[in-house]
């Protein structure tokens, strides 16, 4: 409890020298907010996958094109609405604090469902290593850092790495985002996933072309299972994924 109390008055005071904004609303963040605040949060539309991971779109779009165990998008990608702006803070504005507690509040909001029972290792898909030198940081590596802080399961990011540098998906049609993607990872450590049932995490699930590719190309280690976790997921077509 002291911890907690030390820890909350430190916030407080760094918020006061350096205060946290929602990157939605501009709005000063409490103590007790991370990432966005709780009214943009209240506003944002929730798929609720969570309550059918083995049977939603998402997990339906990527039947027949991997072996699949479950999956889940937590928010609906709308164009200008509440979290496209968080995500495009979180992959261009530099801002590796709001992935990582996105991916806090995403793993706190659905651990109650189960849906990471028998999870064994979270992996997140790579950059490029030219696109990561641009950006500085893997905006879908730190969102899985904050998935592992709430649920303990570790993440691994030596088993697949990203070897081309493709072309924005952004105006690519659904048959050209699935050929930007082919071949672009490669499997480097397969005993590290061998046998085990790794979680795949993006932040955004369009037509699943960049998510399908990782995952066969992991699906080449013995034994592996695959399920997968989005931040949010495209229902209009034509944003990136």
């Amino acid at each position: 409890m002291m911890t907690g109390r030390l820890g909350n008055a430190l916030r407080s005071i760094l918020d006061i020298i350096l205060p946290r904004l929602c990157p939605v609303c501009g709005k000063r963040l409490t103590v007790n907010e991370e990432g966005i605040c709780f009214t943009c949060f209240r506003h944002t539309e929730r798929t609720f996958y969570e309550n059918t991971p083995y049977d939603n779109r998402v997990a339906r779009m990527l039947w027949g094109k991997m072996n699949i165990e479950k999956a889940v998008s937590m928010f609906v990608y709308i164009p200008k609405g509440h979290i496209s702006q968080t995500i495009y803070d979180m992959k261009y504005h530099g801002k590796k604090n709001l992935c990582t507690a996105m991916g806090k509040i995403v793993a706190a909001q659905i651990e109650g469902s189960g849906f990471f029972n028998g999870i064994d290792l979270i992996v997140p898909v790579p950059l490029a290593r030219k696109r990561r030198k641009q950006r500085g940081y893997n905006q879908s590596e730190l969102f899985a850092n904050g998935i592992s802080r709430i649920t303990g399961i570790p993440v691994c990011t030596k088993a697949v790495e990203r070897v081309s540098f493709s072309i924005s998906q952004t105006q690519l049609t659904h048959n050209e985002r699935t050929r930007n993607v082919e071949k672009v990872f490669r499997m480097k450590n397969p005993d590290m996933i061998k046998g085990r049932h790794v979680l795949l995490v993006d932040d955004v699930f369009t037509t699943g072309s960049t998510v399908t590719s990782c995952g066969n190309e992991m699906a080449k280690a013995q034994g592996v299972k695959i399920s997968v976790l989005t931040l949010s997921t495209v229902i209009l077509h034509g944003i990136s994924d």
